[in-house]
């Protein structure tokens, strides 16, 4: 074998050596410049993404405490249910959902200062449902015996919310105690006609599917944000009666209306405020509808036989 041909495999092998070292080379240093620029990165935005782990931490550990604090609430054991909501609100400030379930537990308690503390708190941080905080501010103040403070809460509930014909009823109620029978009929009407109304109870169903998906998107602003906007725009292109009676069943609806005692109590209060300011066409009226509703209802059994003798006469 002549010596150049000897040389010729070494060189070749010499070669690959130096390739194969130019390419660990690029490896090592690639390695190390990502190395650097993710360390450049974590100095600049470490506080962003741990600020992000952090907070998704924080909300599985409150939706955890807020969870335990619920069934508590359902088994009626508000004092224990308050201290595990303080835990959750020490862990998310901005758990409302937990703020104002709070609240509600605070009401159960007669804490009545407390409640109407907490609710105000909610109005400040921008509650999505502020006709709640308003209703429930109204009744602590109404337990409170402080009427005139009631009577404007409950106002300010109505006109967030004027679907909620309950707000409306309460309103009507207060008003009617302090003898302003025109203002109580045009609230218990107002009540009547929503909680009647088959596009109102449709909205509802709205404002409570929204509710559903904004609690569980709670520390999503993005999501809350994109619920809203989809909200509002499904109330602003509601449906019209017709359409909904089509869609849906409107028979249907109207059955539920009946045996139902909130409904016939406001015929037969209504009733009542028309009998006060001397319309006993209309108090008879509004007996008869209460017992159509609610067959067997003794006050308006007894209402209606009053205001017929009346109307004999």
């Amino acid at each position: 074998m002549s010596r150049s041909s000897s040389i010729q495999p070494a060189k070749k092998h010499i070669e690959s050596l130096e390739l194969q070292d130019k390419v660990l080379g690029i490896i090592v240093v690639s390695f190390w410049a990502f190395l650097l620029v993710f360390g450049l990165l974590t100095l600049v935005l470490g506080d962003y993404w741990l600020g992000k782990a952090e907070k998704t931490g924080r909300y599985t550990e409150a939706k955890s405490f807020k969870n335990q604090a619920d069934l508590l609430m359902q088994e009626q054991k508000y004092q224990q249910a308050i201290h595990i909501y303080n835990d959750v609100l020490k862990l998310s400030p901005d758990y409302l959902d937990a703020l104002g379930n709070s609240a509600i537990a605070h009401m159960n308690l007669k804490q009545y200062d407390k409640a109407i503390q907490q609710y105000k708190t909610l109005l400040k941080k921008g509650y999505k449902e502020p006709e709640k905080c308003y209703a429930g501010i109204a009744t602590c103040y109404q337990h409170k015996n402080d009427i005139s403070k009631a009577i404007e809460y409950y106002t300010k509930a109505e006109e967030a919310s004027p679907i909620e014909g309950k707000n409306s009823l309460s309103l009507a109620h207060l008003l009617a105690g302090q003898s302003n029978f025109p203002e109580a009929i045009k609230h218990y009407e107002a009540g009547i006609r929503s909680i009647s109304s088959f596009k109102d109870e449709y909205l509802r169903m709205l404002a409570k599917l929204r509710n559903i998906n904004i609690v569980e998107n709670t520390f999503s602003d993005k999501s809350s944000e994109d619920i809203s906007k989809l909200y509002h725009e499904l109330m602003n292109s509601a449906p019209s009666d017709e359409e909904l009676s089509a869609r849906y069943s409107k028979g249907h609806f109207n059955s539920t209306l009946y045996y139902n005692r909130e409904l016939a109590d406001a015929y037969n209060n209504l009733g009542l405020c028309y009998a006060q300011i001397g319309r006993l066409q209309e108090a008879k009226s509004n007996f008869e509808y209460a017992l159509k509703i609610l067959p067997g209802y003794k006050g308006a059994e007894r209402n209606l036989s009053l205001v017929k003798k009346d109307l004999n006469k």
